[in-house]
């Protein structure tokens, strides 16, 4: 491969690939927000797994030899700490990517809609530093953000239980003590 080809590569996956993957995992996300039937949260839940594993890896730079990350882009960028979510994406491997014995029926010992929304603001969180880092290098401007589809950025808002047990916002019992509204973002605000 040349540098050439490399360097074409790297601005493809900046306005195309990389975009794509965070409007997918805002999307799935939305997707298990919505769900009232256990079959599409699972679907949206499966979905999600594959996108935000991706994302985990391109901005923690966990790769193969031929994976991109983000310090390809800018040296500077470092993500933000995630050791709280290392127990909820070690499950999710087993859940999902793996044939594993440590797979569980126990509903406890599960990734759940909380982890997979900690999960998904923890790449918010370390895609804004990327874009900051990005900004002052030879690909700012080169990120995508309207096929990142920032309109489905969700926000959680927490609740109590009994707050929750008294909205309609859980048909299936699969959310654990989150509502979500959609925050349709303002184009330049954080």
């Amino acid at each position: 491969m040349t540098k050439r080809l490399d360097e074409v590569m790297l601005d493809e996956w900046l306005d195309e690939h990389g975009p794509y993957e965070v409007c997918m995992m805002r999307y799935c996300i939305d997707g298990m927000l919505k769900a009232t039937e256990q079959l599409a949260y699972n679907a949206h839940y499966e979905a999600f797994a594959v996108h935000a594993r991706l994302l985990v890896d391109f901005l923690t730079g966990r790769q193969k030899k031929d994976d991109v990350k983000a310090t390809v882009f800018c040296e500077s960028y470092r993500p933000p700490k995630r050791e709280h979510l290392n127990k909820a994406l070690e499950k999710l491997d087993h859940q999902v990517f793996h044939p594993t014995a440590k797979r569980t029926l126990s509903r406890t010992d599960k990734v759940e809609l909380d982890d997979c929304i900690a999960i998904s603001e923890w790449i918010e969180l370390a895609l804004k530093q990327f874009l900051t880092a990005l900004s002052s290098t030879k690909y700012a401007g080169k990120w995508d953000s309207a096929k990142a589809r920032d309109d489905l950025i969700v926000r959680m808002i927490r609740v109590s239980p009994a707050t929750l047990s008294a909205s309609s916002a859980d048909p299936q019992s699969f959310t654990t003590g989150i509502i979500a509204e959609n925050v349709y973002k303002i184009k330049g605000t954080p």
